[in-house]
């Protein structure tokens, strides 16, 4: 509930594909700012510049960049063997 002289906001996502700007005819307007995100902060591969607002380090995003290059090191390994 809110209370007089309080203020408050609300943020709504919404994923931005063709699908979107097909029902939100609008989508599409400069005027409207856009933010990337991802679903959690652990998951998220947006810089600290690129977001001032990261409550949690990148952890799981930098696990999955680290799986990748391993995986990617491992099939160099046996394309040359």
């Amino acid at each position: 509930a809110l209370t007089e002289g309080a203020r408050s906001s609300v943020s709504l996502g919404f994923r931005v594909n063709s699908r979107l700007e097909k029902v939100v005819r609008f989508a599409s307007d400069p005027a409207i700012v856009r933010s990337d995100v991802n679903l959690t902060c652990e998951r998220c591969g947006l810089s600290r510049e690129a977001c001032a607002d990261r409550a949690a380090p990148p952890l799981l995003h930098e696990d999955s960049v680290h799986q990748a290059d391993r995986e990617r090191a491992l099939e160099l390994l046996v394309a040359d063997g």
